[in-house]
């Protein structure tokens, strides 16, 4: 299918209910850019880059052209082997996702699901503390990775 017979579709701004779950920054670097440097900013931060999907390449097979969509799937054993020994249920949080969307105003948005809010649903103190510990690896490497494009805070 050529690029002109696609069914154009652009991301919509965010919902409000996602601040509740969801954290965010906002960069004005070109998007290529901005994954690049997550990539980057998660192995500097001692976390394993698992798998990256390219919405784009999924969407354009069903026919659809959207700006650009990635989402980057991150983790290490470690972690893992903490979420095992404290509840085997919790596995379903790993691993972390982060996804980069260009908004229609061209600005490049770095989203992830707290990892506070995650963990804190199974009442388990050891997972409590797993995702406070993750959390602030979250933002430090959305930090890490948009400070260096004078980008905006979230």
């Amino acid at each position: 299918m050529s690029d002109d017979q696609m069914i154009p579709i652009s991301c919509s701004e965010p919902g409000e209910a996602a601040a509740g779950f969801q954290n965010f920054r906002v960069s004005n670097a070109p998007f290529e850019e901005v994954i690049w440097r997550l990539r980057d900013a998660i192995e500097g931060a001692g976390l394993w880059v698992l798998q990256e999907i390219n919405s784009n390449m999924l969407l354009k097979r069903g026919g659809y052209g959207a700006a650009p969509v990635r989402q980057i799937l991150f983790f290490h054993p470690s972690f893992m082997a903490r979420i095992l020994e404290a509840d085997s249920a919790a596995v379903l949080e790993a691993p972390l996702k982060i996804a980069i969307l260009e908004l229609p105003s061209g600005i490049v948005q770095v989203r992830w699901t707290d990892p506070v809010a995650l963990f804190a649903r199974y009442g388990s103190t050891l997972l409590a503390e797993l995702g406070r510990e993750l959390a602030t690896a979250c933002q430090e490497i959305a930090d890490a990775c948009l400070q260096r494009n004078g980008s905006l805070p979230g």
